[in-house]
């Protein structure tokens, strides 16, 4: 025998399961990384929306004290850099926010 320092190489079977070993890591990582990237988009969603929704109630605000302060929709729309339709909006859309926190109107007999 010739023990010469030539190392046994591994075989074909082990060297198989060695490499579908190191594929099944990179795509357990890969979707790890997947799951964390959809994470994140939907946090940037979610804050996104959130932001939108303040920023409306904010708009819807401000047109509907513009309108108690004597302003027209289409002078809302003028001075605010607005389409009118949207100024009306806003406008229902106050409405409906503060119909909601004040309760249902009394219906007159």
């Amino acid at each position: 025998m010739n023990d010469s320092g030539n190392a046994q190489q591994p075989s074909k079977k082990i060297l198989a399961v060695r490499r579908a070993g190191e594929i099944r890591r990179r795509r357990i990582a890969a979707a790890r990384e997947r799951e964390a990237q959809i994470e994140q988009t939907v946090v940037g969603v979610i804050t996104a929306h959130l932001a939108i929704e303040e920023a409306n109630a904010a708009i819807s605000g401000g047109v509907m004290e513009l309108r108690e302060l004597g302003e027209t929709p289409e002078g809302i729309a003028e001075l605010c850099g607005m389409r009118v339709t949207d100024v009306r909006t806003a406008l229902a859309t106050a409405r409906k926010a503060d119909r909601e926190t004040t309760g249902p109107a009394a219906q007159p007999a």
